[in-house]
């Protein structure tokens, strides 16, 4: 991992926005108005997304319209897609189609949602274009830098939501920072021989752990540990978890604690997927593999329930079997380590859409939401190959 400097108040924001690292790792906060104009020009087709200021306020619709314009002597089509970060989120279709006459103009509408749990602090909007000219496929990718402002946030603090109610027969989704707690441990020197094969530190006690209040979220600067939520592709785009265990004060692991009240009616699960990120083999070491496991803590007792040592780059489904302690009140803990050889080298994880459903049958992801992963898996494809890919 590399160290990069953010263009924001330090003390507000100890969050890594791993989407737009390049883009600030040049810059400290005084430039801030040296950042590009939000505009890209590939061929005939010129992206522009208008600049809303300096953002206010949190949880409401904010008007962000992208201008397209063709500049060529014959008809471009193409869809524009938005991409956001953290806890922001897109109204409106995903994909919004266009057809431009020669030397036209058209603005699209675009709002944003930033939602309640993100900081005083930059975050990239992306805008991506796919389109036709020439009769080739080509990509344009224009990146706004939105900044909120730190008053925005003195009504917007994250609310815990307590003990999780799982519904019979329903879905409860787990990927709410609002719903778990960060904690972490760090090696202390020479831990690594006195552990026994499988053991972890948290299996030794948590008495040491760093525990963030609920709702926390973001890179630690000083252990490095980060903890996010974000739209991640592994082959298909799904909102996940994303964790890096410590590394910078010496290896280390990160836990998410859940308080959930299960229902009577089984059967109960966990269903999740998980993959890492990709890694560049000529600047830096491969992961040896991420130690994702699940535990159950009932009272007193601490159960191990499920363990996947993994090193995956596309999406790994899971479902793990919690009708046992239907009808309790238990913490649930996601926990993520490194390898066996406790190497934190590129091991960026994901803990893709995790949710407790009770009393529904495993079934196949239905069609239109699968065609519409499909969809935005080429695009990002198509970019990626035009030297337009998002670095996630």
């Amino acid at each position: 991992m590399t160290n990069a400097r953010f263009l924001c108040q330090p003390r507000r924001l100890p969050v890594a926005l791993f989407s737009v690292l390049s883009l600030l790792s040049s810059f400290s906060i005084a430039p801030i108005r040296s950042f590009n104009p939000p505009e890209d020009t590939v061929g005939p087709l010129t992206v522009r997304v208008a600049d809303p200021g300096v953002i206010t306020s949190l949880a409401a619709p904010l008007e962000v319209p992208v201008t397209l314009h063709n500049g060529g002597e014959a008809t471009v089509s193409g869809a524009l897609r938005i991409g956001v970060t953290e806890d922001w989120s897109v109204q409106g279709p995903a994909l919004q189609p266009f057809s431009l006459a020669p030397r036209e103009t058209k603005t699209l509408r675009v709002a944003l949602v930033p939602g309640q749990h993100i900081y005083e602090a930059l975050y990239p909007v992306h805008a991506y274009v796919d389109f036709q000219a020439g009769g080739k496929t080509q990509s344009a990718h224009a990146i706004l830098i939105a900044s909120v402002a730190g008053s925005a946030l003195t009504s917007a603090a994250p609310k815990p939501r307590g003990v999780l109610n799982v519904m019979p027969r329903s879905a409860t989704r787990l990927d709410d920072a609002r719903a778990y707690q960060v904690q972490w441990l760090v090696a202390p020197s020479g831990a690594q021989s006195t552990l026994s094969e499988g053991q972890t530190l948290f299996d030794r006690g948590a008495a040491q752990a760093v525990t963030r209040p609920i709702g926390w979220g973001g890179t630690d600067t000083e252990s490095g540990t980060v903890v996010q939520i974000n739209d991640i592709d592994r082959g298909e785009g799904r909102r996940a978890i994303a964790i890096h265990p410590p590394w910078r004060l010496g290896w280390g692991e990160v836990a998410l604690n859940y308080r959930v009240k299960l229902p009577t009616l089984k059967p109960v699960a966990l269903e999740f997927a998980t993959a890492i990120r990709d890694h560049n083999a000529q600047s830096e070491a491969g992961s040896d593999g991420v130690d994702f496991r699940v535990y159950v803590v009932d009272g007193t007792a601490r159960k191990l329930v499920w363990q996947r040592l993994s090193a995956a780059k596309t999406w790994q489904p899971s479902r793990v079997d919690l009708s046992a302690y239907a009808g309790r009140t238990i913490t649930l803990q996601l926990f993520t380590g490194p390898g066996p050889a406790h190497n934190t080298s590129s091991d960026q994880a994901y803990w893709a859409e995790p949710a407790i459903v009770s009393g529904l049958a495993p079934k196949s992801e239905a069609a239109t939401l699968r065609a519409r992963r499909q969809t935005l898996a080429l695009q990002k494809a198509r970019a990626a190959l035009n030297g337009k890919g998002t670095g996630a």
